[in-house]
């Protein structure tokens, strides 16, 4: 594939692919996006990990990059059966790799940064993880900032703007960012009750998580959730609403049958 345009195009469909894979695995997690915003640097898809448990974020920094990774290897597999597609399909293929190779660098705000955070919570207090990574990324930025003075110097003018661009992202890294474009499910459904919602019921053991049970959520249907007991008793009914009830306290890990309903 030649020309400005279709590389453009492509650049933007791999930076796409990457965010739909964070979405996809965010939403098993229990959050959805808002909105993708696209920017020089690719797209952005940005979620607060407050209350998400080291595994989770790990797979949520991780679901961007595999997609890439994914989408590399079958290019490789069609270039083995088809190799006259090379051709058409080598920036493609080659784009999806730098943009897994790049997100997995150990720099905030790259997905790799955040696994390395989230590595570091297991161990340290959330806080303190985050300001390692923070001293890390600006280690990389200002490591950055030495190549392009000497690219400057050495008068490689065709690589200044993109790692002094590089160098930027990675110091914008190291500030806090309040913006948040996941939110978590409504699970109350609010006006789809006027039009009438079909009544899905679940059972589930005692010990079902809040997490597990949002994987059962359809916009069309209302849950309601049989629990049953060790002994094979039921134990309670917890309807959608009240699923969202225990949902809004922010624990994604708590069980949402505690023998207050």
């Amino acid at each position: 594939m030649t020309g400005k345009a279709g590389l453009f195009f492509v650049s933007v469909a791999a930076a796409l692919l990457h965010e739909a894979g964070h979405s996809l695995v965010a939403a098993r997690l229990g959050y959805k996006a808002e909105r993708i915003e696209l920017l020089p640097c690719g797209a952005v898809l940005k979620v607060n990990t407050l209350g998400i448990s080291p595994a989770d974020e790990i797979l949520l920094a991780a679901g961007g990059p595999l997609v890439n990774l994914c989408c590399t290897v079958c290019f490789f597999a069609l270039w083995w059966f088809l190799p006259d597609t090379y051709a058409y399909t080598d920036t493609a293929a080659y784009l999806s790799l730098f943009l897994a190779v790049v997100n997995l660098l150990p720099f905030f705000p790259l997905d790799g940064g955040r696994v390395l955070c989230a590595l570091l919570s297991i161990r340290l207090q959330r806080e303190r993880a985050v300001r390692v990574c923070k001293i890390i990324t600006a280690i990389g930025a200002a490591s950055l900032l030495g190549i392009f003075f000497y690219l400057v110097i050495a008068c490689r003018a065709e690589w200044n703007v993109t790692v002094l661009f590089f160098a930027g992202f990675l110091t914008a890294g190291c500030f806090p960012d309040s913006r948040n474009t996941y939110r978590k499910w409504n699970f109350a459904l609010g006006d789809s009750f006027k039009r009438g919602l079909e009544v899905r019921r679940i059972a589930v053991d005692e010990a079902c998580t809040v997490k597990k049970a949002i994987a059962f959520l359809r916009a069309d249907k209302y849950l309601l959730f049989d629990v049953y007991g060790k002994d094979g008793e039921k134990k309670a009914e917890i309807t959608q609403s009240e699923l969202w009830t225990i949902f809004e306290k922010g624990n994604l890990y708590s069980r949402i049958y505690e023998g207050n309903f």
